[in-house]
């Protein structure tokens, strides 16, 4: 049988009773709309980087590809109109000279080749033919750069 008219029993604990604040401004709120006031507005947007070094990469036009940089991130980023592929990464396997599609059949000794050949094309040699670690045009730095990186990479 039920007894205290057939409702329930609550199970929460009574707890002390919170008093509410009246409602209107204080006299704290003038204070909170002149710390306000004082917060200076940005000036628009902030002026982007410069673009990264590999936009100046001889190999990578000849290739066909160009780096640009995310309109919000300025992340960079490569494209090329005649794949019509935007990659984060540059095209390393190109970069060394290797076709790309046949990236499961490359072997480290290709890797190598592929790398040396592109050291002689780039790096000094002394008289007696071995190759010095001056690059034959300074103008090349990004390219070299770029192919030490795709060496590391691949």
């Amino acid at each position: 049988a039920r007894t205290g008219g057939g409702r329930r029993a609550s199970h929460r604990q009574p707890g002390p009773t919170v008093a509410m604040a009246p409602k209107g401004k204080s006299k704290d709120s003038k204070a909170e709309d002149a710390i306000l006031e004082e917060i200076p507005e940005p000036d628009g947007f902030e002026d982007p980087p410069p673009p990264p070094a590999e936009a100046d990469s001889q190999i990578l036009r000849e290739l066909g590809w160009e780096v640009f940089q995310m309109p919000s991130t300025y992340r960079k980023y490569f494209y090329s109109k005649k794949r019509r592929e935007a990659r984060v990464q540059a095209p390393y396997f190109e970069v060394l000279g290797l076709r790309e599609s046949d990236f499961a059949a490359i072997t480290k000794e290709d890797v190598w080749k592929a790398f040396f050949a592109r050291r002689v094309a780039y790096k000094q040699a002394d008289p007696e033919g071995s190759l010095m670690e001056s690059l034959k045009d300074e103008a090349d730095r990004v390219d070299w750069d770029l192919i030490m990186e795709a060496y590391r990479v691949v």
